[in-house]
């Protein structure tokens, strides 16, 4: 588990691994299959020469109605001055997840 490996890896306090995962269980998630999104995802790596990997989570994004926020620097650059509302997390406010909103499935 990810979360494992940054906990031994980072010093991460174990407590607070096993709440994130309380956390991560009970947050109102739906699965998406890929499948859904390839017209979506092709179409967005044609256009924008990024990897399928990251246009289905554009394609995801879109269909959703949502900001992507990633760490991917690369990726904010190929979808910049796109429709694409994408936000590189380096950038992303301390205290925006607080203002953020939330899409409930």
């Amino acid at each position: 588990m990810e979360t494992l490996k940054v906990s031994q890896r980072f010093g991460y306090p174990a407590e607070d691994a096993h709440q994130d995962i309380i956390d991560l269980i009970h947050l109102p998630l739906r699965a998406v299959s890929t499948g859904e999104l390839a017209p979506e995802a092709l179409k967005a790596a044609m256009t924008h020469g990024i990897t399928a990997y990251d246009a289905a989570y554009v394609a995801l994004a879109r269909r959703l109605s949502l900001l992507l926020v990633t760490a991917d620097e690369t990726l904010v650059r190929h979808l910049a001055g796109t429709l694409v509302d994408v936000r590189w997390l380096g950038k992303w406010p301390e205290n925006a997840l607080h203002h953020a909103r939330i899409y409930k499935l």
